[in-house]
């Protein structure tokens, strides 16, 4: 076999810029960035491994961005197997994978096997104490539209309520992510008909986005 050309080193730099390309809503270079990462992990034979476990569920998430949910969940599915072998399901990268996976069963309508991925996620974020974690928030966002998607609206706003609380809470309230908080709350009362109100969160939001130069990112879409 020949010689790594990268150390893993220069992989955890790539992965890092990929966030940074998602951030931005550079999806293509987010994309580009992950795999490249991942040749490393490829060139240095260490596949199975929970370094590795983040980058697929990287790629996984990126696939699912795509519509291309077959792809995600082979990745995220690979990187569940890994999180099982080395008996690290309790990680925050397992809870953000059991996340991603609840995602694509929601638009596909498993909402019974959706819901059990986020209760799992969840059960990793109460075990390690961090339910007022930008992490949690994510999830509870999620939770939300599978309710609203179910039309179980009062639960929808519950877990908006819960996940708005945390960036309230660390004073990060004019955030992308906070500002995805308020588009999916308006979302939620436009259904309702409570269309003033829901105008009102969606304008605040777009102007959070606007202040922080976002508006292609992907809170703006999510």
């Amino acid at each position: 076999r020949t010689e790594p050309t990268k150390s893993l080193a220069a992989a955890n730099v790539l992965c890092a810029r990929g966030d940074v390309y998602l951030k931005s809503g550079n999806i293509e270079g987010a994309k580009a960035e992950y795999n490249a990462a991942w040749k490393i992990y490829e060139e240095h034979g260490i596949v199975k491994g929970t370094d590795a476990g983040a980058i697929l569920w990287r790629i996984g998430n990126i696939f699912s961005f795509e519509g291309n949910f077959a792809e995600a969940r082979s990745r995220l599915g690979v990187a569940m197997q890994i999180y099982e072998a080395t008996n690290t399901k309790l990680t925050l990268d397992a809870a953000t994978t059991m996340r991603l996976l609840g995602i694509i069963e929601v638009e596909q309508g498993n909402y019974e096997a959706a819901l059990a991925m986020y209760e799992e996620s969840r059960r990793v974020y109460e075990a390690r104490k961090m339910l007022c974690s930008p992490g949690a928030a994510n999830l509870f966002r999620n939770m939300a539209a599978f309710h609203r998607k179910r039309g179980d609206f009062d639960n929808a706003e519950e877990m908006l309520k819960a996940a708005w609380q945390i960036y309230a809470s660390a004073g990060a309230m004019r955030s992308p992510d906070a500002a995805a908080i308020l588009r999916h709350q308006g979302v939620v009362l436009m259904h309702k008909g409570e269309l003033l109100a829901a105008r009102v969160k969606l304008e605040e939001a777009l102007e959070i986005h606007h202040d922080a130069g976002s508006e292609l990112g992907v809170e703006a879409a999510s």
